[in-house]
């Protein structure tokens, strides 16, 4: 398995998996339009981390520099195949070395019901500070969470 920065070359791949997962995500009553994916590649302030092996993407971590002067885990997501082995904590220890670099806190979101991505969120030492009621599209809450360097 390797883990690598998204480059032109996986475009097409990313886009099939994202397409995979979008069951596992809520939106939020605030439907917003996606920035393009070539954004991760061109703009300075965003990331995005794959694990694949030499076919398939596995999982990705998205992440931004500069959030109101915090990092911030936009997204995470493992394929249900590969869930349970690892590989979203292991996409989380590299977002957040490279996101320690530059700044002391650090955010990330993700909704009340979702317990696996709170857990994991918990276990790489993030704490809540915020809740957003109703905020999903299935009523459920956006719940906030930092930690710092």
């Amino acid at each position: 398995m390797d883990y690598a920065h998204l480059k032109k070359r996986d475009l097409e791949k990313i886009e099939i998996f994202l397409k995979s997962l979008e069951d596992d995500f809520l939106q939020s009553r605030k439907i917003r339009k996606r920035n393009p994916l070539e954004r991760y590649i061109d703009n300075l302030n965003l990331r995005m981390i794959i694990a694949k092996d030499r076919r398939n993407i596995m999982g990705y971590i998205s992440y931004e520099f500069n959030v109101r002067g915090a990092g911030k885990i936009i997204g995470i997501g493992v394929s249900k195949n590969y869930r349970g082995k690892g590989i979203g904590e292991a996409l989380f220890k590299r977002a957040l070395k490279e996101l320690s670099k530059k700044h002391k806190r650090i955010i990330t979101r993700t909704w009340s019901t979702n317990t696996t991505s709170r857990s994991l969120i918990e276990k790489m030492g993030f704490k809540k500070y915020r809740v957003i009621k109703n905020k999903r599209i299935d009523g459920s809450d956006d719940v906030w969470l930092s930690r710092n360097r």
